[in-house]
């Protein structure tokens, strides 16, 4: 993907949260903007990306899917928050149990681990407000 195009691409979808409404969507500040930005360009899809970059906004602990695979795979994933308190990323087993979790904060921004025999991926946002955050899932 063009430098051009990852920009546009950033530029939509901070417009989208920006006007998006409802309780599940909170709007990013223009600094926000410009870390949520960089925060995807530096999160940008690898060789072995499975899912990603992409942004997570929700309100506060309310855990949502990002990654629902097929088959037992060994996945490394990693989070940025933007805005709010804290976001974790879970990695979990087939039977749904968190093999692996890691957790950004306003004191550690990025966070990121592995697990093997991963199913599913799952983001939540963390504290007492909403939060914006950029993810990515690779293949081990």
């Amino acid at each position: 993907m063009t430098r051009i195009v990852r920009k546009h691409l950033v530029a939509a979808i901070v417009l989208a949260a920006a006007t998006a409404t409802g309780p599940a969507v909170q709007t990013a500040s223009a600094a926000s903007a410009k870390t949520l930005q960089a925060a995807t360009e530096a999160l940008r899809a690898g060789g072995k990306t499975l899912v990603g970059p992409g942004v997570y906004t929700r309100q506060a602990n309310i855990a949502d899917f990002a990654v629902q695979l097929t088959q037992d795979t060994d996945v490394c994933g990693t989070v940025t928050l933007i805005e709010g308190d804290g976001v974790q990323l879970a990695m979990k087993d087939a039977a749904n149990v968190t093999t692996q979790g890691v957790a950004a904060s306003a004191t550690l921004r990025t966070a990121a681990g592995c697990a093997d025999l991963t199913r599913n991926v799952e983001l939540m946002c963390t504290g007492a407000v909403p939060c914006i955050a950029v993810w990515r899932v690779d293949a081990r």
